[in-house]
């Protein structure tokens, strides 16, 4: 506090002027705020409310200002930020201020850890731009990123994915990434998911594309704004049939037939997986639980609305509905 006074937040705890809030190690915090905006503070994190006036009939007199001593936030400016006064609300850090328009925004103040990010990037992501396509947000466990030479590097909670990059979890572990365009994909355990291609611009989003082959395990996803602007720019694809969406939130499950590997320098081609049609066979199954997706190989296609679960068991046989989402997904 502002006295020099320490105190343990938890839900519902106040924040008020002056408080410096310091976030641990694996921890986070969600401010919400009077005028009905919401601010993440990252883990490792040091941010300070330094003034904030909101009086609903006093729009004249509203004023925010926080400072960023460390760390990162994400932010969703509510209404100081959009009643007419464009100098009302701003983001100090001790090299730039930002000021806000009512808009979304993540900040972050870089120090070593950012260095790291760029000395650990392929030197082809390196060469184009934008070079990161996703952050961990989330990690429990063991996972890893191999680029398209094969080399691996362990992943942590605000680690950069690039473009060619192979997202790997071992047993018990899973993570969240979140893309550039706000899409979000939980990688679950056992799980082998290639960021293919990925490509998003404000300024440009008729040019945005995202291209990603789920090579084993499951996923669920939530398509950010390159989707809802351009559905048919969004691919989910497996060696048994591709998802496409329509603005949307889905499950996937990758087993057995539809498991596969991404051709990499000096490596031999695997043999193609039989295509039996049981259950031990496993398969790709999609169940969708926000919006429509639709499944798709050289066999036909299916569409699968909310609560409905596709099923694919070979790239010569036609997408079919399923009863129900099986137990494992």
């Amino acid at each position: 506090k502002a006295d020099g006074s320490v105190r343990t937040l938890a839900p519902g705890s106040m924040v008020q002027v002056g408080d410096v809030i310091t976030t641990q190690p694996n921890s986070s915090a969600r401010l919400k705020f009077t005028d009905g905006g919401e601010l993440t503070v990252a883990s490792n994190s040091q941010f300070k409310i330094d003034s904030y006036s909101f009086n609903t009939a006093a729009p004249q007199n509203d004023n925010v200002v926080m400072s960023l001593v460390k760390g990162g936030l994400r932010s969703l400016t509510g209404l100081i930020s959009r009643r007419g006064n464009p100098d009302a609300y701003r983001l100090q850090t001790m090299s730039a201020t930002i000021g806000i328009r009512g808009t979304d925004y993540s900040a972050r103040v870089c120090g070593e850890e950012c260095a790291k990010d760029v000395a650990q990037a392929p030197a082809g992501a390196r060469a184009i731009a934008p070079d990161i396509t996703a952050r961990v947000a989330l990690l429990s466990g063991q996972v890893v990123a191999s680029d398209r030479s094969g080399t691996s590097r362990p992943l942590s909670v605000g680690s950069a994915i690039y473009q060619g990059d192979i997202v790997e979890t071992r047993a018990r572990s899973h993570a969240l990434l979140v893309f550039l365009d706000e899409g979000r994909v939980t990688v679950q355990p056992d799980t082998r998911l290639a960021v293919e291609q990925f490509r998003y611009e404000p300024a440009r989003p008729e040019q945005g594309v995202s291209v990603m082959r789920l090579l084993r395990g499951g996923m669920r996803a939530l398509s950010g704004l390159l989707a809802k602007g351009r559905p048919q720019s969004y691919q989910v694809q497996t060696a048994v049939g591709t998802i496409g969406i329509r603005g949307t939130g889905f499950d996937a499950s990758c087993r057995g037939v539809c498991e596969s590997e991404p051709a990499r320098p000096g490596a031999a081609p695997k043999p193609e997986p039989p295509s039996l049609p049981d259950e031990a066979s496993g398969g790709l199954f999609v169940t969708t639980w926000e919006g429509e997706v639709e499944v798709r190989n050289e066999a036909g296609v299916r569409s699968a609305a909310v609560g409905q679960t596709v099923r694919v068991i070979a790239r010569g046989r036609a997408p079919e509905l399923w009863p129900e989402a099986p137990a494992f997904m």
